[in-house]
């Protein structure tokens, strides 16, 4: 045994980095005692996840554990403090993973440090052991929730800096921290203006960057390249110090070089707190570009993307702050209320269970909780819908422990591990069970001490003559008081009970309210009693302050109450008791006693609305195979019979013409085609189809901000980061016939975000959605949008023109270096500083390759044939000018380059850049040669294209098949898709439209969207699927009523973030004010829509009416 614990004793040396040895005062007097030496005797010891002992000891010496065994063969050694622990049940100390700490002035601190990184959100040299330790209010809060050990890390900016586990002891000075650093923590964080403020804001643009999702995750991987490169800058400066410059110093990067893989053979994961179940998803993208490890602190909302989210295989620590109910008090906001908000409220209690079925490495925090005290309330709330207690308890122990690298010494009871127990009376996650005393390293913290009050069960109340008698139920912390029996009762009826309020039952202290008809027929009287072991003198006070002292004992005659009608009778009287804050925690007295009628609380609509992809509205319902792959839409071979079809190719229009779908692919076209058996067979007589429609100007389906407006040049963001497969609006589009859609950045910038060319895979993953050979592009823009930030520079249009040419000479200046370094011999490589490489000038320089083209915001003539002049200067391509509805005007000019142009149809005059433009645009660049299209940039308008394309005959006079092409093949040539899609020709991708009638008329409806062979769309099926919802809604509804979310007040404004609730900003003001005016039109009988104002979607016609960045 001795030898034993000197091998555990120099085993920790190296755990344990500080701890109490600081410079003590010496003793003035007699030295305190501190023996820790102790033997808990007689609980039920549950040492590991699946493993327990009844009636057990557990013997703890010098803050660690020695020995645990049956409570008979477990001798107590000599000087040990004996702990009667019958009824209790021990546990090891609960390990929190995310516990975060406020680094703020650290943060700022290291940002104004001569080599600190030029972003002030990336801080990745903080550490948290230079914080002050957590506030021992916050570490008394853990502990009274089982706590023991808890992973701080710091809570401020992008890259936030190292994180390091400590013991959550009760005074500051017995506080230790373990180990060394365990990670660096990082999130997606993004700029987020002050209150009040409206662009360009009251910040430096090295501050408000980045200001969107997409732009945060730039950052990230702009910083994670950035690392890897400081480190073999910094080895090739090494092996050959002269004749270079070393490395500038950055302190960021230098912090960051114990992640990067080629620096250390156990590298130090990367934590990313996510914001939503989607940033698992680019946190996974990083670690795989980078090579690096990690795991994240999720959001609890993995459920709605949970195949992408298991798929990744990341370790994931999981917070319990499930959905709110809904607010259903205002009637017109319960109709707005969507299923995917109810959905997620009713599948939120889940996301532990549904992880944890699916095998993902799991922990559970207490991270994003407003009352830690909550906990235990969760808990058994996540095993009501499916978590086992197992799991549970594996995920507050022995999961974070090897997550944070002391699996070794925390996370179970055994010998050789820490001293950290929990005692709990109750089983982990059952209803009431409570945490009586805590071990933090041996030291004993008692957090509610158990009642010793001398009645468990029937009791006499006596007053004088009085007399009034109840139960006491101590393990349920409830007490039930008999009502006097009317005075007509009939022989041999049972007493009724009504439930008491506001119970709380110290060690030797009892208090609750006792309810109106008990005590006193007409009003609740306030209950206080303490014991003397025997009895409890028991003092009753009214609401005019009348005190009357009772006596109260046990008295085993009184019946066992009946729990339904005293919770009824409880229920009734507590209404306007019972606070909103307390009425749903675990402390009341109606959650206490409430009994269930089934363990699973998870409602059967819930476990319906899990099985649609996406999660939610009109969501496609799936089955799984039997590898557990989700089948989404089938691959079907099928043949559309007599149909018109528009091939948008040589064919022209086809009349009584069948398409043979084979394996995802047009197979045949003609008439009476002979197919192979099993076809299925679409009859579409008196219908026409059509390629697919493209949307070559789309900002539909973008994460967060559509713009990252706080740099003139972004070319480091992309769209493909942040594609939402949920937007309800690919499926509204899909309704339209749209099979394919360019989504771009916003106009904000000369130079912007990286562009995403996509088909609309309703269903499926985000992942899905990217055509892989479409040709990579890029936005850029011109014009008035541009140049009104005032802060940056240009603020010209000539200025546009001078940044643009020397962004592209840097990126020509950053591929040359690369190609010399590259070019170098391999040994002197190894001995020559890499040149740094920006993402930005990277892309760039793609487009000066060849391998990007520019799609650009335009309008102007003058602007255009710059931009035109440029890239001929420059060597590389525009593919389209966007909106250029000034076009006409240079056509030829146009048409000599080699762009395309994507138009708006019969937009005028609706901001002064615009007020040459003409309906005719369209028709007159396709008479001078110019490849056109139309586009929406609006989410709404995407979804009657065809419409937009026949407006091409009624300004200009073209042919119905060549004003198709307009929003078929003309775009997908535009986007490098034509080879593949756009046209209805052998060989091609299956992207096909059936219409009811010519797709050009305004009384067109879509039947069906196939995309790839796969049927998208189907309007009869799209009927069932609303009924469907419709049902899956009205239960979920029904069921927040039943939980009371009816009832529950607004919520107050959160004083830890803020105060007082933000207000609208002037921006939301001036647009409910335009938005008011134009209903006022409207019910004049005036069209809003005809005199348009304002800019970029910022009109009140546009708000209303659908827009985007015009």
């Amino acid at each position: 045994m001795l030898r034993s614990m000197i091998t555990v004793s120099c085993g920790v040396l190296g755990l344990i980095a500080s701890s109490t040895l600081a410079q003590v005062a010496p003793p003035n007097g007699i030295r305190a005692s501190d023996v820790r030496h102790d033997a808990l005797v007689h609980c039920t010891v549950v040492t590991q996840p699946g493993s327990m002992i009844a009636d057990a000891t557990i013997i703890m010496k010098d803050g660690w554990i020695v020995s645990v065994g049956p409570a008979a063969s477990t001798p107590i050694p000599a000087g040990a403090t004996h702990h009667d622990c019958t009824g209790l049940t021990a546990y090891a100390g609960f390990i929190e993973p995310y516990l975060t700490i406020d680094t703020s002035a650290q943060a700022r601190d290291a940002a104004a440090q001569a080599d600190a990184h030029w972003n002030p959100r990336v801080t990745p040299q903080v550490s948290v052991r230079a914080a002050r330790l957590p506030a021992a209010s916050t570490r008394e809060s853990l502990r009274d929730a089982g706590f023991c050990v808890a992973a701080a890390w710091p809570s401020t900016g992008a890259l936030r800096g190292t994180g390091a586990a400590l013991t959550l002891a009760s005074e500051d000075a017995m506080v230790m921290w373990l180990g060394q650093e365990l990670g660096q923590a990082a999130t997606f964080d993004r700029f987020t203006p002050p209150e009040g403020q409206e662009p360009p804001y009251d910040a430096p643009r090295a501050v408000a960057y980045p200001a969107s999702r997409m732009g945060a995750i730039a950052l990230v991987r702009q910083v994670m390249r950035d690392a890897a490169w400081s480190v073999q800058a910094s080895r090739a400066w090494s092996a050959q110090p002269t004749g270079q410059d070393p490395p500038r110093a950055n302190a960021a990067l230098s912090a960051l070089a114990s992640c990067v893989p080629a620096s250390s053979a156990r590298p130090m994961p990367f934590v990313v707190e996510c914001s939503d179940e989607h940033a698992v998803l680019h946190t996974k993208a990083l670690l795989d570009e980078s090579g690096w490890s990690g795991w994240c602190v999720a959001s609890g909302l993995e459920f709605r993307e949970l195949d992408a989210v298991v798929a990744t295989r990341l370790p994931l620590v999981v917070p319990l702050d499930f959905a709110k109910a809904p607010d259903l008090t205002n009637p017109r906001r319960a109709d707005q209320i969507s299923l995917r908000e109810l959905g997620t409220w009713a599948c939120s209690p889940m996301n532990p269970a549904l992880l944890a079925e699916r095998g993902v490495t799991m922990a559970l925090t207490t991270h994003r909780l407003k009352e830690r005290s909550d906990l235990h309330a969760r808990l058994h709330a996540a095993v009501e819908h499916g978590l086992s207690t197992d799991a549970a308890l594996a995920a507050l122990t022995t999961t974070p422990a090897s997550l944070l690298g002391l699996g070794s010494t925390h996370g179970r009871i055994a010998p050789g591990s820490m001293a950290n127990i929990v005692l709990m009376e109750g089983t982990l996650a059952s209803k009431g069970a409570k945490v009586r005393r805590v071990w933090v390293a041996g030291r004993q913290s008692i957090v509610k001490p158990r009642p010793v009050l001398p009645i468990d069960g029937g009791f006499v109340m006596t007053a004088g003559n009085r007399s009034m008698r109840g139960s006491i139920d101590l393990s349920k912390g409830t007490v039930n008081l008999m009502k006097p029996p009317p005075e007509r009762a009939e022989a041999g009826s049972k007493p009724t009970f009504a439930r008491a309020e506001r119970v709380d039952l110290g060690e030797r202290t009892i208090s609750f309210v006792a309810p109106a008809g008990t005590i006193d027929p007409a009003s609740r009287i306030r209950v206080v009693g303490e014991t003397d072991g025997h009895a409890i003198r028991i003092e009753c006070v009214t609401p005019q302050g009348v005190r009357t002292v009772w006596t109260m004992v046990a008295d085993a005659s009184v019946p066992a109450p009946d729990q339904g009608e005293a919770a009824a009778q409880g229920d009734s009287q507590a209404s306007d008791l019972v606070t909103a804050d307390n009425a749903n925690t675990p402390n009341s007295a109606d959650q206490e006693a409430e009994p269930s009628a089934s363990t699973d609380q998870r409602h059967p609509a819930a476990l319906a609305l899990l099985k649609t992809a996406p999660f939610g509205d009109s969501g496609v319902r799936f089955e799984r195979t039997t590898n557990g792959d989700r089948m989404v839409g089938a691959l079907e071979r099928t043949v559309f019979r007599h149909a018109t079809v528009w091939t948008s190719a040589a064919a022209g229009t086809l009349d009584d013409c069948d398409v043979f779908v084979d394996a995802g692919k047009v197979a045949a076209i003609g008439r009476a085609l002979v197919v192979p058996a099993g076809t299925t067979e679409v009859d579409c007589s008196g219908r026409h189809i059509s390629p697919g429609v493209i949307d070559c100007h789309s900002h539909t389906g973008v994460l967060g901000e559509v713009n990252e407006w706080t740099q003139a040049c972004t070319a480091e963001v992309g769209i493909g980061d942040v594609i939402d497969p949920a937007d309800i609006n690919w499926y509204r589009q899909l309704a339209g016939g749209v099979t394919a859609a360019n989504q771009l950045h916003g106009s904000a910038n000369p130079i912007g975000g990286r562009n995403s060319v996509v088909k609309l895979k309703w269903g499926e993953p985000a992942a899905a959605f990217p055509i892989p050979d479409a040709k990579p592009g890029i936005k850029f823009a011109l014009g008035e949008n541009v140049v009104r930030a005032r802060d940056r520079y240009p603020d010209t249009r000539m200025g546009v023109e001078a940044f643009m040419r020397d962004r592209f000479r840097a990126a020509a200046e950053q591929r040359a270096a690369l190609a010399r370094w590259n070019a170098l011999p391999s040994a002197t490589r190894a001995r020559t500083v890499p040149p740094h490489v920006d993402d930005e000038l990277t892309v760039l320089g793609e487009i000066l390759a060849g391998e990007r083209v520019v799609h650009c915001h335009s309008y102007r003539q003058d602007e255009i044939v710059m931009l035109l002049d440029l890239a001929d200067e420059l060597g590389f391509k525009v593919a389209t000018l966007q909106h250029i509805l000034e076009g006409y005007k240079v056509a030829d000019r146009i048409a000599r380059h080699g762009a395309g142009a994507s138009s708006f149809s019969d937009w005028w005059a609706y901001k002064m850049e615009v007020m040459d433009a003409v309906p005719h645009n369209g028709a007159v660049m396709t008479g001078q040669g110019v490849l056109t299209s139309f586009n929406s940039d609006s989410s709404e308008l995407a979804r009657r294209l065809n419409t937009e394309a026949a407006k091409a005959c009624r300004y200009g006079g073209l042919e119905p098949a060549e004003a198709l092409k307009f929003v078929t093949i003309n775009p997908a040539i535009q986007l490098g898709i034509g080879h593949r899609t756009g046209s209805l020709e052998i060989g091609k991708d299956a992207d096909l439209v059936v219409w009811t009638t010519d797709p050009l008329s305004s009384y067109a409806l879509c039947d069906q969207t196939w995309i790839e062979g796969v049927k998208r769309f189907d309007r009869r099926a799209d009927l069932e699927r609303r009924a469907l919802d419709a049902d899956l809604r009205a239960q979920l509804l029904e069921a927040a009523f039943e939980r009371g979310a009816a009832d529950r007040p607004p919520a107050k404004p959160d004083p830890d973030s803020g105060g007082r609730r933000r207000g609208p900003t002037l921006l939301a003001r001036m647009l409910d004010t335009r938005e008011d005016a134009s209903w006022e039109m409207y019910r004049r009988g005036q069209d809003p829509a005809a005199v348009r104002s304002g800019e970029c979607g910022c009109g009140a016609a546009m708000t209303i009416f659908g827009g985007g960045d015009r």
